[in-house]
Order: structure tokens, then C-alpha cells, then sequence
């Protein structure tokens, strides 16, 4: 039993609303649950946590959906079922609809964890032509 509203345990997860879906546009800082993404022609590259990517991507913030696959770095470009890299990482079922997902495309490329965003295999558009931008997860 919990009082509406309550505040969750959120075990050092920042989480945005269930079923949120924020567009990124570029220059424009998103500002959410202590967390800034910025997706700019500005910044210079910076480390593998801030990658450089096509600057035409269509960027989101937005929570899982069922059926999302996410392709780890130590996977070699093979994808997993979220819900079972959640399991995995004993992320809370509680937080789980609550989770920060960055996709760009509509494909997973980083979901905000306890502390630190979790990077996937982004080699397919760091080779890509053409104009780079570099996204900075804060």
C-alpha cells in the first residue's frame, strides 16, 4: 500500500514520467529529473560517453516500450531485449516505465542508469558521412 504521489525508492536512478517522449533538437539544451542532454555542432569531441553522431539525427528521451532491444558495447553490434539487460542489472521493477532511454531514429542509444548513462554500440553512425555533432549526457 503507498499514498499517491509518494516518492518511490529510487535506489540513485533519475526518472522521468512514465510514457514520456521528449524531442532533442539540436543546440537546445533538455533539461530533466537533474539531468542535461545537449546535442550540439559547438562542443568538440569529448570522451566515449559523449559521442559524435550525424548531425541530422532525430534525438528522444522517452521511457521503454514494450518489444525495445538495446546493442550493448560488449555485444559486438548484437542486440538484447531490454527487459532482460534490465533484469540483469537489477534495476528495480518499480522504475523500470521510469527509466531516461535516448534513442536516436527510434533505435536505443543510451539509457541513463544509477549514476551513469550506459552507451550502446554506436559505431554505425559514428562511420556515417557527413556533418557530426557531438551529444553531451550530463
Amino acid at each position: 500500500i503507498e499514498r499517491d504521489n509518494a516518492a518511490q525508492t529510487d535506489a540513485g536512478y533519475r526518472l522521468i514520467p512514465p510514457d514520456s517522449d521528449i524531442p532533442i533538437d539540436r543546440g537546445a539544451p533538455v533539461r530533466a529529473c537533474g539531468m542535461t542532454i545537449r546535442f550540439t555542432l559547438d562542443a568538440a569531441p569529448a570522451s566515449g560517453i559523449n559521442p559524435r553522431l550525424p548531425a541530422d539525427l532525430a534525438l528522444r528521451l522517452r521511457t521503454r516500450r514494450h518489444g525495445d532491444r538495446f546493442k550493448p558495447k560488449s555485444m559486438g553490434g548484437r542486440s538484447r531485449k531490454l527487459k532482460d539487460w534490465m533484469i540483469d542489472r537489477k534495476i528495480p521493477r518499480e522504475i523500470r516505465d521510469r527509466i531516461p532511454l535516448l534513442c536516436a531514429d527510434g533505435e536505443i542509444i543510451a539509457i541513463c542508469g544509477a549514476g551513469a548513462w550506459h552507451v550502446a554500440n554506436l559505431s554505425r553512425y559514428e562511420t556515417q558521412a557527413g556533418p557530426k555533432a557531438t551529444l553531451i549526457l550530463e
